[in-house]
């Protein structure tokens, strides 16, 4: 029988002390969650102070600040960086609805912090992760506290569609022009005036979104946030029926309470239209009028911008690879000259129909009238529409119910964008 030695274990020492840290939360920023955080911060402080077996690591807060997600708390970020670090061995926290309401974030994190060897432990639960069962344990406490977040956000939007359904504003923000003070909307005077302007320089001045933008900017007038204006910005207000003195509730709604995602509302949801339910700045007229420019930018599309170019080859050039309309382009020739030509291209890819140039176009088109040179005029009173293949064929139909077919010759083959180097010649 083979002989048997016990190694018996030898006796740990204290080694050095542990770095202990604690992290707290309030989701409200109200002065009484305030208070609250505050009397945390002193409690753990005191705590880890007063064990002589434990280092100070600090106290980590986040004040006003949703536990859904974990990335939009900068404090308990920074914690985690201390952490890989190597600053912190143990986080203290009150409850597991403090350190995340979000299950996958809660165990992703935890499981971390112990291939770290980092311990946490929750007060209230008393869960601490580095013992046997503390995964399983924390699994099930962090569903709850999932589905308590969910169940309150559920809360929280019934709350505001019943608002929503009498007419009143179910947030405290309010566009450029106005103020919100104590639920009550009025009026910014001098912020006013400036939207007074916007609305008249492009209904009645006929300014682009681009030029209203640059008059602005260029009279120093800063934006809602102090910032510079922009066209985006612009657009928004000449839609918003809020400077008509009207409301439109739901315009947005979240589709998920855990990921905080928001999506506009294009009638998946119930939205309420209340008239009238403040001061406007814009008469209804001017309104009005405002809505139909923008109404008919719409249809223009592309060619609302002066900056682009549009004759009478503009929506009259079909594309038979994807069934698109060409549009005009400059591009440079060999001898460094410019030469508009007539392209397409698909919606994300690439079409392998030819980009024929605008010169090669208009002689086809004057032959096909039977004209000696060719005229915008003359073209749109005897042409209804041209087509060009990928066989670089263009087909001209006329009016009268005729076809022309011309072999098109000097063009370059299309690749998204014509390329600013090589030659027609």
């Amino acid at each position: 029988m083979p002989e048997v030695v016990k190694i018996e274990a030898r006796k740990q020492g204290f080694g050095r002390k542990k770095r202990v840290a604690a992290y707290c939360r309030v989701s409200k920023d109200s002065e009484r969650l305030m208070h609250s955080v505050a009397n945390q911060i002193s409690y753990y402080s005191s705590l880890i102070q007063k064990n002589p077996e434990w280092d100070y690591a600090g106290v980590y807060a986040d004040e006003g600040i949703t536990g859904t997600d974990a990335t939009r708390r900068p404090e308990f970020q920074r914690m985690i960086a201390d952490c890989d670090a190597g600053k912190i061995d143990i986080i203290l926290t009150k409850s597991i609805s403090r350190f995340a309401r979000n299950t996958l974030d809660m165990l992703n994190t935890v499981r971390h912090l112990r291939e770290l060897g980092i311990e946490v432990r929750f007060e209230e639960q008393h869960i601490n992760t580095l013992s046997g069962d503390g995964e399983l344990m924390l699994t099930i406490y962090a569903s709850f506290a999932q589905e308590e977040s969910r169940g309150m956000s559920e809360s929280i939007q019934w709350s505001k569609r019943k608002t929503q359904e009498k007419g009143e504003m179910t947030c405290g923000s309010v566009p450029y022009g106005y103020k919100y003070k104590k639920g009550i909307v009025s009026i910014a005077p001098e912020q006013a005036k400036v939207v007074e302007m916007i609305f008249r320089d492009f209904a009645e001045n006929g300014l682009t979104t681009y030029q209203i933008r640059d008059k602005l900017n260029g009279l120093a007038i800063p934006g809602q946030r102090g910032g510079k204006w922009t066209s985006t910005t612009i657009y928004r207000m000449l839609h918003n029926e809020f400077y008509a003195g009207d409301l439109l509730l739901g315009k947005y709604y979240c589709t998920d309470p855990l990921k905080h995602e928001r999506k506009k509302n294009k009638g998946e949801r119930t939205m309420y239209y209340c008239e009238d339910a403040h001061e406007a700045i814009i008469d209804r007229e001017l309104f009005e009028k405002t809505k139909k420019k923008c109404e008919e930018n719409a249809e223009l599309g592309r060619y609302v911008n002066r900056r682009v170019t549009k004759n009478c080859f503009s929506e009259n050039i079909i594309c038979l690879g994807c069934g698109r309309y060409m549009h005009r382009e400059m591009i440079k020739r060999s001898r460094g000259t410019k030469a508009p030509v007539w392209t397409c291209k698909r919606n994300g890819g690439k079409c392998d129909v030819a980009a024929p140039l605008e010169s090669e176009l208009e002689a086809h088109a004057a032959e096909a009238i039977g004209i000696p040179e060719f005229s915008e005029e003359k073209y749109k009173a005897a042409v209804d529409h041209m087509e060009v293949g990928s066989d670089d064929i263009l087909h001209i139909f006329l009016k009268d119910g005729e076809e022309r077919t011309y072999q098109l010759h000097r063009r370059r083959q299309h690749t998204g964008r014509p390329k600013k180097e090589g030659s027609y010649d």
